[in-house]
């Protein structure tokens, strides 16, 4: 909303940009010369400028008007900051696309205008879960993607809620206490999700995206109804507050809890080497098909009950809620934002800014795979140190073990897991996630020292490597699982009914005890461990060539660990290695006349490895990726040669006036000659460029 500064009646932009501004000011317009405002010199040949101050967002809008050759005018609205001037204002934005902001928190309601983009990134700001407008600014922070000091622009205080139904033009309200926003603006998507953009500092008109998710928590809408039915509404969600409470409960209440109920299973008098036998008065409560091992249950299973417990158990500190929903309530809203990160690091070059410690979304209840990663291990190691101490001390030691387990979790957390990167322990792995910042894995974690085709494949990869924990070390049952819908997990998992398949197995099963579940799903003796069918041919004619390079240096990984301690193999194993190099190098910079001679020789290595292991199944395999390599890459290489001729012969074709004329002022389009492409011998055809004839197909050991 825009003001007249006679008579303080309000405008819609919209009847800015119909009106002829000059009725609705006093003040004549005066023009300025273009070279006092540098940054019209593209669009205009002078301009006619008005400063009025806006009361209502208390600071001064200058008006101007670009005289242009077109018939409309072109009219823009410029905030003047008074302190730095009119060189100090970076915000130049069509009238007619000026959007009215008010933000609502516990301190009171502020106002500012921006332009659509401005306001979609105030909308991406609350992907952060702000609580106050200072929050707001952190995140305004957040998705500035080129400057690594911005400076947030400033809002007017209200001195009470205005009546949305006054205004007219584009509006959108932000109420941080119910978690609601009302939009009104044909420009601004009214979605949970959307991009940021922001102009690339270099010009060349081009812009960088960043993708934002709001929480499920947030409502946003586009009926004013609602609007105003939430705005009446008195209560304010207390869940935003209860952070800190969270993680004192998960990180320190668990302790008292995790002894308790190891002192209560009579670990001394039950115990037997790796095997547990629970006391008469104990239950199974959320793994009881664990109970139902054949030769009786293990200690690990023991401590994972017990897990399961505290994580399914409803906690009065946590507003009666269990620590597995929390943990798991908002991953994929974390693990979606981190990801949307690592990819603005990506577009930008640079390390998106961090979030606070301060910020109540750092300190929330938002746990990201990582955290659920870490916390999952951390509280087995509890259990394992817990329950070795009581099997010497026994329950006497209560109060001392609770103490000694404080200290071994803040040891536990502050040593990193691996020696070559001492400063990514688990602490600093979960205060990533919580700041938001992508894991940048260092170059001694990733081992990139190895020889093997797939770290040569990492080490030669362009751009930052990130780091990401995966959930396949979590025990497969529901409690531990992050998903957050038990329906969810049941379809990931083949639903309960294969569950149970694999406990109780049919009447007859060779070897079956009665009363014997069957091996525990999860376990080394119930996992199917037979190798799948190798790809076919045509199956890799239609992956993308990065897909086959990937296939073929596992392969090649697989046949090395074949063929190690080998001495007869190493300069085999040698030359695959070296030309799989060889051959990545040519698929990322297509050079194609090279490529008949490195797979000619990867096939005489791979000829070598029947004499000296005989026939293994990786042989196969690799001579079946190599041949669809080569097939690929030559018939690209004759495409292009195609291409070129077809260019040769159209230039051909011309008429001999504008071939002179052509020849006499060379361009950098002509066609290059192009060098012959050499065919991969056959059989007995002729040498190869080694002069050894290296084995096709065909001669390779039969499958």
């Amino acid at each position: 909303m825009l003001v007249d500064a006679r008579s303080t009646t309000l405008f819609s932009s919209t009847a800015y940009a119909r009106c002829d501004v000059t009725r609705l000011f006093s003040t004549a317009p005066r023009e300025i010369p273009v070279r006092s405002m540098m940054w019209f010199h593209r669009r205009a040949d002078f301009v006619v400028a008005w400063k009025v101050h806006d009361h209502r967002a208390g600071y001064d809008v200058v008006f101007l008007k670009l005289k242009t050759d077109s018939e409309r005018p072109t009219w823009f609205a410029m905030h003047v900051d008074e302190s730095a001037g009119m060189k100090g204002s970076r915000t130049v934005v069509g009238i007619a696309n000026l959007v009215q902001l008010v933000v609502r928190d516990g301190n009171g309601c502020f106002y500012r205008q921006d332009s659509t983009e401005e306001a979609i990134r105030w909308l991406a700001a609350a992907s952060i879960d702000p609580i106050d407008l200072a929050e707001l600014r952190e995140g305004w922070k957040s998705f500035e993607l080129f400057d690594p000091n911005p400076r947030c622009p400033r809002w007017r205080r209200l001195a009470e809620l205005p009546d949305a139904d006054a205004w007219s033009g584009q509006q959108i309200w932000i109420d941080l206490l119910r978690r609601a926003i009302w939009v009104d603006s044909p420009h601004v998507p009214a979605e949970t999700q959307g991009v940021a953009c922001q102009d690339h500092p270099g010009g060349g008109g081009t812009s960088v995206a960043a993708k934002f998710i709001l929480s499920s928590d947030w409502m946003v809408t586009t009926c004013h109804d609602t609007w105003s039915r939430l705005s009446r509404d008195t209560r304010v969600d207390e869940l935003q507050h209860k952070g800190p409470t969270v993680r004192e409960v998960l990180y320190e209440g668990i302790v008292e809890f995790l002894v308790d109920e190891l002192i209560e299973c009579a670990l001394p008098l039950s115990t037997f080497g790796e095997r547990w036998l629970p006391p008469t008065h104990w239950r199974w409560k959320e793994l009881p098909r664990r109970g139902r091992r054949k030769g009786g249950a293990l200690v690990e299973d023991l401590l994972a009950e017990v897990h399961a417990r505290w994580l399914m158990t409803p906690r009065p500190e946590l507003g009666d809620q269990r620590p597995r929903d929390l943990l798991a309530q908002h991953r994929d809203f974390v693990d979606f934002d981190l990801w949307n990160r690592e990819r603005q690091w990506e577009l930008t070059g640079r390390p998106p800014v961090p979030l606070p410690p301060h910020l109540s979304r750092f300190n929330g209840p938002f746990f990201g795979t990582h955290e659920i990663v870490i916390y999952f291990n951390m509280v087995r190691d509890l259990l394992r140190h817990a329950a070795a101490a009581l099997m010497v001390g026994g329950p006497a030691i209560r109060s001392g073990l609770i103490a000694n387990l404080h200290r071994h979790r803040e040891v536990w957390l502050a040593t990193p897991s691996e020696p070559e990167s001492p400063l990514e322990t688990p602490k600093y792995l979960i205060n990533l996630e919580r700041s938001r910042t992508p894991w940048a894995a260092s170059e001694k974690s990733i081992a990139y020292d190895c020889e093997c085709p797939l770290c040569q494949m990492m080490s030669q990869s362009k751009g930052i490597t990130f780091g990401h924990f995966d959930t396949s070390g979590l025990d497969y049952e529901w409690p531990f699982s992050p998903m957050d819908d038990k329906a969810d997990w049941e379809f990931a998992n083949d639903d309960e009914e294969s569950w149970s398949n694999a406990f109780h197995p049919a009447p007859g099963r060779e070897g079956a005890a009665v009363g014997d579940p069957g091996p525990v799903p999860g376990t080394p003796e119930s996992l199917d461990l037979r190798p799948l069918p190798p790809p076919s041919a045509d199956m890799l004619g239609i992956w993308p060539m990065p897909v086959v390079m990937l296939h073929l240096a596992c392969e090649l990984r697989s046949l090395f660990r074949e063929l190690e301690g080998s001495h007869d193999a190493e300069p085999m194993v040698r030359e695959l290695r070296d030309g799989f190099t060889q051959l990545h190098d040519c698929v990322l910079d297509p050079g194609w006349v090279e490529v008949n001679g490195i797979i000619a020789r990867m096939f005489a290595a791979l000829s070598e490895s029947e004499r000296v292991a005989g026939e293994i199944q990786p042989v196969f395999t690799i001579a079946t990726a190599l041949d669809v390599l080569h097939n690929r890459l030559t018939a690209s290489a004759e495409d292009q040669l195609t291409a070129d001729e077809q260019s040769e012969d159209s230039v051909d074709s011309l008429p001999a006036t504008i071939q002179e004329t052509d020849s006499e002022a060379p361009c950098d389009d002509e066609p290059r000659e192009q060098a012959a492409v050499p065919s991969l011998p056959q059989g007995n055809e002729g040498p190869s460029p080694e002069g050894s004839s290296p084995p096709t197909r065909s001669s390779l050991p039969p499958r």
